[in-house]
């Protein structure tokens, strides 16, 4: 079963949605050819990111890296100054030079549920 999380990276304009899944799945969401395997996709339609589970914890912060270049790329296409395109960067590097693995890097940019309360 895929876990997914809601990260929220500075500067991006919508939180991405992480889903860990195999590579087998995918391989078959994504239809590619066999002997193919995907460690990751960013889809831009969605912002979501599939991250491989059966990576190491060095390789999935590479490779969480690597998506979410394309995720960075994609939203920079939208911003016209390059302080705008900086502040991005910025927000990235403060944050990965934090982390040491990808569940770290994951914990500092989840997004978690807002607490409702019920008023009396």
């Amino acid at each position: 079963m895929a876990r997914q999380k809601k990260l929220q990276i500075a500067g991006l304009f919508h939180p991405i949605n992480l889903i860990r899944s195999s590579r087998k799945s995918l391989a078959k969401l994504f239809n590619e050819k066999k002997g193919v395997e995907l460690q990751g996709v960013f889809v831009a339609e969605d912002n979501t990111i599939y991250l491989a589970n059966d990576l190491s914890a060095e390789e999935a912060l590479h490779v969480l890296l690597h998506e979410l270049w394309h995720a960075t790329e994609y939203a920079m296409q939208r911003l016209e100054s390059e302080e705008a395109r900086c502040d991005v960067m910025a927000g990235y590097l403060a944050k990965l030079i934090s982390s040491r693995d990808v569940e770290q890097f994951i914990q500092h940019n989840q997004v978690l549920p807002k607490k409702v309360s019920k008023k009396v």
